[in-house]
């Protein structure tokens, strides 16, 4: 029998424990959890409360050195710095946040060139295959509407520099519009969407990117329109608020772990 896939977590938030707990529970026979990386020490006492046993805490470094495989799920800051750990010690990674990988362009094609396999799951939308498979084409435009609850927003940078006032948001109000590269950088935590559409498409700066909210929404919407060779398509993903964190969607957190369940048992459907 194989030994088991070693795996670390960086990030102890809601996506992190319920991969976490799926390593534990669904993946056992094939993976286990050996380290985790994690700044806020309240974060990790919760995580190890839901999993039932003290999980080692370690540095960024010590973490993909410990494991085969690294799950970044805390913040686009720190994908940077563990894109250069673990192309220097030649282990996988499966990220969460997606627009990390366009912080540094120049850091993304020395990953291209190296062998080192990045997972990028789908996340909160639909329509990755499609896009995927168009690209063997030509694409003439990507078009990403978001729209999210005024509480997913309240510490957005562009709605802080910007003075946006939520509170006085009653319809639906369009907030933002703009490319995805700048999106990206203007809502970290919401729009990570927009950056795999990026990846997989014509690019951060030609992928437009309107972002909108409205105090009576209760769910996380995307609206995606892809135009191109192929034709015309559109999808509209009406996601369930993750229960902790209400400025990602309980989608992202199911798509890690199908992703992940890809990685550890080689069966791979759909483009």
């Amino acid at each position: 029998m194989s030994a088991k896939k070693r795996i670390s977590i960086i990030g102890c938030g809601s996506i992190g424990t319920q991969v976490a707990l799926a390593i534990k529970d669904r993946f056992r026979p094939v993976a286990e959890l050996v380290a985790v990386c994690e700044i806020h020490s309240e974060k990790k006492e919760i995580f190890d409360q839901q999993l039932g046993f003290d999980v080692p805490l370690r540095t960024l470094l010590e973490c993909v050195e410990s494991s085969d495989l690294v799950i970044e799920a805390a913040c686009q800051e720190v994908v940077p710095d563990l894109l250069r750990q673990v192309m220097l010690l030649n282990r996988d990674l499966l990220v969460m946040s997606v627009g990390g990988l366009l912080l540094d362009p120049s850091l993304l094609e020395e990953v291209r060139s190296k062998r080192v396999r990045i997972l990028i799951p789908s996340g909160a939308i639909g329509g990755v295959d499609l896009l995927k498979s168009a690209h063997v084409g030509k694409i003439y435009s990507v078009e990403l509407t978001t729209k999210k609850p005024v509480e997913a927003l309240r510490e957005a940078p562009y709605v802080i520099q910007a003075k946006i006032d939520l509170d006085s948001v009653l319809g639906e109000k369009l907030i933002f519009e703009g490319k995805a590269s700048e999106a990206i950088r203007a809502f970290p935590q919401n729009v990570n969407v927009a950056a795999t559409l990026s990846l997989v498409g014509i690019g951060a700066d030609r992928t437009r990117v309107k972002m909108m909210t409205s105090r009576h929404l209760k769910k996380n919407v995307h609206e995606i329109v892809i135009e191109g060779e192929f034709g015309r398509a559109s999808f509209v993903i009406e996601n369930e608020p993750s229960h902790k964190n209400p400025k990602t969607s309980l989608l992202a957190a199911f798509s890690a772990i199908a992703t992940l369940e890809k990685a550890l048992f080689g069966l791979e459907i759909g483009t």
